[in-house]
C-alpha cells in the first residue's frame, strides 16, 4: 500500500493552496507478482483532509487487527485557533473513512487580548479599563483500541475582567466503531465551536 498526500492544480498546473483549499489522501494497493510489485487497486481523493497545503500530523495506527491513517489538523483563524482528527481504515485494496474531521481541541486565546493568557487579569488590575469577554480553551487527548475511540479533554472558559467565573471542562467521549464508522457512544465531545 501506498499513500500519497495530493493537492489541487489550478488551470496551469500550479498548486493550489488557499486558507480554504483542502488536501488529499490517494491510496494506492499493490499485488506481488513474478516480475515485481504491479498495481491492483487504487483510490483517488480517498480522503479530503486539512487546509493550505498542509495535511496535518499523520500516522498510521492499529484497531485490532487492522489499521488506519491517523490525521491530525488544524489551523488559526483571526486568532482562534482548532484542531480535528480524521480516521481512514486501510485494508486489502480499499480504504474508508472512519471518521472525519472530529473536533479536538480549540481556543480563542488570539482573538481578544483580553484572552491572550499572559493577559489575563489580575485582582491588582485595573478593571475600568477592561471589556467583558469571554474566553475559552480545551484540549483533547485521543486514543485508540480495537473498536473505540476515547478523548480525553480539559480546558477553561472564563469571563474577562472577573476570572471569578471560571469553568473547568473535563470529560470524556466514547466512540465506537459501528458499520464501519466511528460514532458518538458516551460522553460528550467538549470542543467549543469556532
Amino acid at each position: 500500500m501506498l499513500l500519497t498526500h495530493n493537492l489541487p492544480l489550478d488551470d496551469d498546473g500550479n498548486r493550489t493552496i488557499c486558507h480554504a483549499c483542502s488536501n488529499f489522501v490517494d491510496a494506492y494497493f499493490f499485488r506481488k507478482e513474478k516480475l515485481g510489485w504491479r498495481l491492483a487497486e487504487r483510490q483517488d481523493s480517498a480522503v479530503t483532509v486539512g487546509l493550505e497545503g498542509y495535511l496535518g500530523e499523520t500516522r498510521i495506527i492499529r484497531l485490532g487487527t487492522a489499521y488506519a491513517l491517523a490525521v491530525e489538523w488544524g489551523n488559526c483563524w483571526q486568532g482562534a485557533c482548532g484542531s480535528w482528527l480524521t480516521l481512514l481504515g486501510l485494508g486489502p485494496n480499499t480504504s474508508s473513512v472512519l471518521a472525519q474531521d472530529i473536533p479536538i481541541s480549540a481556543d480563542n486565546l488570539g482573538a481578544y487580548l483580553e484572552c491572550a493568557e499572559e493577559e489575563r487579569p489580575h485582582a491588582s488590575d485595573n478593571m475600568e479599563d477592561r471589556r467583558s469577554q469571554t474566553c475559552f480553551s480545551v484540549e483533547g487527548h485521543w486514543k485508540v483500541n480495537s473498536k473505540q475511540l476515547m478523548i480525553d479533554f480539559k480546558g477553561l472558559i472564563w469571563e474577562t475582567p472577573d476570572k471569578d467565573k471560571d469553568t473547568v471542562i473535563s470529560g470524556t467521549a466514547v466512540y465506537r466503531l459501528s458499520n464501519g464508522k466511528f460514532v458518538l457512544e458516551s460522553g460528550k465531545n467538549l470542543v467549543l465551536k469556532l
